[in-house]
């Protein structure tokens, strides 16, 4: 048995995660920390990225798969934002400025957070979570096929047309 997963990410990824409210809830989560399904107001420069990333282990992968050179690190550790401001998270990405990228586990889900003032990667915070997103979503999907004891014949992605087709099959026993 044969089966065709044919993914066009952007659509998947906007139902994944709202891109066009990465903008809104930075501005308002600059200034303002969710607890309790409240605002809490941050005395500090962070920046919180919400996401539906929820398996600490699939995110290790996607951030590695992104950039194999990433140094990561679990936690619970603290990283800085501007005026030695500290947040504990849950799993880091160290930058070479000493302004780390941090994953905080919220209502069971993996948000980034960090200080975009001292952002040191090759692409911009926004495009960075849309790859995470993208990746993310395709190692999730291999994950599931894989525990349903399918395997993966192979994984074409079109980059023109934003297209990923994983072919995977099974044999009836």
């Amino acid at each position: 048995m044969k089966i065709y997963i044919i993914l066009l990410l952007t659509s998947i990824c906007k139902a994944f995660h709202s891109f066009s409210l990465i903008k809104q809830r930075v501005l308002i989560k600059n200034q303002y920390k969710i607890k309790n399904n409240s605002f809490v107001k941050l005395k500090s420069h962070f920046n919180i990225v919400s996401s539906k990333i929820t398996d600490k282990s699939i995110l290790k992968k996607t951030l590695l798969d992104i950039n194999k050179d990433f140094n990561i690190f679990d936690g619970p550790l603290m990283i800085n934002s501007y005026n030695n401001n500290k947040i504990e998270v849950e799993l880091s990405i160290k930058q070479d400025n000493y302004y780390d990228i941090g994953f905080v586990l919220e209502d069971n889900v993996y948000n980034m957070v960090t200080d975009l003032q001292y952002w040191n990667q090759s692409v911009p915070s926004d495009v960075f979570m849309e790859l995470l997103i993208k990746q993310y979503t395709i190692n999730s999907i291999y994950q599931s096929c894989q525990e349903l004891g399918f395997y993966t014949e192979h994984i074409t992605k079109d980059f023109d047309t934003g297209f990923t087709e994983i072919v995977i099959s099974r044999y009836n026993t």
